[in-house]
């Protein structure tokens, strides 16, 4: 299997998890993400107000506001793996002359949208996933690496070669910000036992000590750890 395919395929497994599937443009696109965005169209709306307002997703800004915003700087780079339609990255828009926002993500479909979204800010580049788990970017160049919904449903192995990419871009003293299912917590463990069973592949949980040793081994050391919904989010700073 390709990694191209590969990558589709988490993709698609994410998606299926709000009842979506990533397609071309010329399938048939009642369950695609651009069914969202005709729907926040035909209301007049932003499609990521549509998203919060009206399909209750829960709010960006109080994500970056809580556990990203903190740690920026002027003239900070950060990095957002997994943007899908930009609801947070909106909020991560550079807010001085220096400041740079690189998205990745694996769709194309996205990457199009993301840069019409996106067309105003000339510090905002949107880039395609390498077929390696490799991040196009070079070496100790990114301030925060930040990713949100995209590490829950990926395999341990998967979350490990971000972890290593992640500690490769971050400069030192970088943060490296993410969330996870986490099955030491009640509200993890409510969660996997509330999922149906047409949504049990669609996301994983892991332990703490699990998530602590792939980014420990790679040379980060952990300054949060924070409860969020039915997930928790962790802060490693690279050494």
């Amino acid at each position: 299997m390709g990694m191209r395919t590969k990558l589709k395929q988490i993709a698609d497994t994410g998606l299926q998890c709000f009842g979506l599937e990533i397609r071309s443009r010329s399938a048939d696109h009642s369950l695609s993400f651009e069914s969202y965005v005709h729907a926040a169209s035909s209301r007049g709306l932003d499609v990521n107000d549509y998203l919060e307002d009206v399909e209750g997703w829960e709010p960006a800004a109080y994500v970056i506001n809580e556990f990203v915003s903190p740690y920026r700087t002027d003239g900070s780079v950060v990095i957002e793996i997994g943007p899908g339609s930009g609801r947070h990255a909106r909020y991560l828009l550079p807010r001085h002359e220096r400041d740079e926002l690189h998205l990745f993500d694996n769709s194309r479909w996205m990457q199009r949208f993301l840069r019409d979204y996106f067309r105003k800010y000339p510090t905002v580049t949107v880039h395609e996933f390498r077929q390696d788990y490799r991040l196009d970017f070079p070496a100790e160049q990114a301030d925060i690496v930040f990713s949100n919904g995209t590490f829950i449903a990926l395999k341990l192995g998967e979350i490990r070669e971000f972890v290593l990419e992640a500690y490769r871009v971050l400069k030192p003293g970088g943060c490296f910000v993410f969330d996870y299912l986490d099955l030491s917590r009640e509200q993890g463990w409510e969660y996997l036992q509330s999922r149906p069973t047409s949504l049990a592949g669609c996301y994983t949980y892991f332990m703490p000590e699990t998530i602590d040793k792939i980014c420990f081994d790679a040379g980060f050391h952990l300054r949060r750890r924070d409860v969020h919904g039915k997930g928790v989010f962790v802060n490693f700073i690279k050494n």
